[in-house]
């Protein structure tokens, strides 16, 4: 059995046997070849973490939104807005996260044994050399066995610089799976816009500030006249979840995860175009 490469077609031909007779030839639909296969899956696999976290996320939001409630401050004609905390984030979150994590991070390495093995060599032991700073990058290169890799290729992982004080996101990525891996507590936490929000009664805008992991009350003076304010009224506010430690720390989950993912295809993509 013989396949045959022709433009966008493959020829199989089945050779004359003594119970089939003439040969035959069949013509079928030619896959475009791909490259870096093992890397490309693991990134989309940390895409549909990515996208069942940002859909969880957006109906939690929802259901139980981020309020101020609103009371009298005694006999002092004041109001108080008083921050209510909404319901616990959901502990399967630091999962999917993780997860999501995990699967850029193992793309890296699948990435640099697939460069390893181009070049005719074992990949035992090979990793992404991510260094913690510049001065120990060389040493970094040897110890992954990226020096097994052609030349050519080892030069781009150089250019990459995954070492802090280098490309400090890529090396973020690295730190952030390490601390998923340690089961670090607060990965995630609620974090209310900016730390304040703007409620408008009437024709008065107030603007509120608030510890984001407390409830608190804030005083308010008696705004805008009586009628736009009613005990126990709620007034949502904007809400992101963010990273609460680690190297992404105060940062929205859901956009540093996508600009995580272009990075870890930007790198894929690099490669592919030097090497095919």
């Amino acid at each position: 059995m013989t396949w045959t490469p022709s433009l966008n077609f493959m020829f199989l031909y089945l050779p004359e046997s003594s119970k089939q007779g003439a040969g035959i030839l069949i013509c079928c639909a030619h896959m475009k070849t791909t490259h870096f296969n093992g890397p490309k899956l693991k990134v989309n696999r940390a895409k549909r973490h990515i996208s069942n976290l940002n859909v969880a996320i957006r109906t939690f939001l929802k259901r139980n939104p981020h309020v101020f409630v609103a009371n009298r401050y005694g006999n002092s004609g004041q109001y108080v807005f008083t921050h209510v905390v909404p319901k616990d984030i959901p502990n399967t979150w630091a999962g999917t996260i993780g997860d999501a994590v995990h699967n850029l991070r193992v793309a890296l390495d699948h990435l640099a044994c697939d460069l390893v093995r181009q070049n005719g060599h074992s990949t035992k032991d090979v990793h992404f050399p991510f260094s913690y700073d510049a001065t120990t990058f060389e040493r970094t290169i040897k110890k992954r066995h990226i020096d097994r890799a052609a030349p050519d290729v080892v030069n781009i992982f150089r250019s990459l610089k995954p070492y802090n004080g280098g490309n400090d996101t890529l090396r973020a990525l690295h730190d952030l799976d390490i601390l998923d891996k340690h089961g670090s507590k607060g990965l995630i936490r609620f974090y209310a816009l900016r730390n304040r929000a703007t409620i408008t009664v009437g024709s008065v805008s107030v603007s509120l500030q608030w510890d984001v992991a407390t409830s608190v009350t804030i005083p308010i003076p008696s705004i805008a006249g009586e009628g736009y304010v009613k005990v126990g009224q709620e007034f949502k506010v904007p809400v992101e979840i963010i990273f609460g430690k680690g190297p992404f720390g105060g940062k929205p989950i859901i956009i540093t995860l996508h600009q995580l993912t272009k990075l870890v295809n930007g790198i894929i993509k690099t490669f592919e175009a030097h090497c095919f």
